[in-house]
């Protein structure tokens, strides 16, 4: 009997905790926010994720993976 290959499931590339810098809309502003959930994804194509996110003043935001970048462990 050979053994069945496992299924793959989709894990989105920013995890829960993940520091990352944001880019805003139309502005060359970035600011400095926390992961603090990855939306259900139901096509596992990493360029539709989309996450929330937390600001260091609280303020709570949503925005696709496009607009965010992990900010490298030092």
């Amino acid at each position: 009997m050979s053994a069945q290959p496992r299924e793959q499931h989709y894990i989105p590339e920013l995890q829960l905790g993940t520091r990352v810098y944001v880019r805003g809309i139309g502005s060359a502003a970035v600011h400095t926010a926390t992961v603090i959930r990855a939306l259900e994804n139901p096509s596992e194509k990493p360029e539709n994720q989309w996450y929330d996110v937390k600001f260091e003043g609280g303020r709570l935001s949503r925005f696709h993976a496009s607009f965010l970048r992990p900010i490298p462990k030092s």
